[in-house]
């Protein structure tokens, strides 16, 4: 995890301050909104990740971070339900396209798992 705290209060490394700077910026236009204690970006409508809730936080936003926890795991699981469920209802042909892309990438005979659905099989 990213320590947006320390880097802000000591000025170092750069980069990472100029990332805090531009999440309190995000806020002030519109790139960013704050609904009951969640915090969203507006352009995929997703939580930030919680060094960022922490951060913003710490700076003084009026931030729930354990709201902002809950709200980012049940977007987790829905987008994993949505993924499980187009996964099971891949055509034979969409399922051959994916084996084929994973034999180019890995060789032949690699066992493969997708870590989502628990699927197993062989390049």
């Amino acid at each position: 995890m990213t320590d947006y705290i320390t880097a802000y209060k000591t000025n170092s490394p750069a980069h990472l301050v100029k990332e805090a700077v531009g999440f309190t910026m995000a806020l002030e236009t519109g790139d960013a909104v704050i609904d009951r204690g969640v915090i969203r970006w507006t352009s995929n409508n997703r939580v930030p990740p919680q060094d960022v809730v922490k951060f913003l936080e710490w700076f003084g936003e009026p931030i729930d971070i354990a709201a902002c926890d809950a709200a980012r795991e049940e977007d987790i699981g829905d987008f994993l339900a949505k993924y499980r469920k187009a996964q099971a209802s891949r055509t034979a042909d969409e399922i051959a396209e994916q084996r084929a892309e994973a034999r180019a990438a890995v060789g032949s005979g690699v066992t493969m798992v997708n870590i989502f659905t628990g699927e197993k099989y062989t390049t």
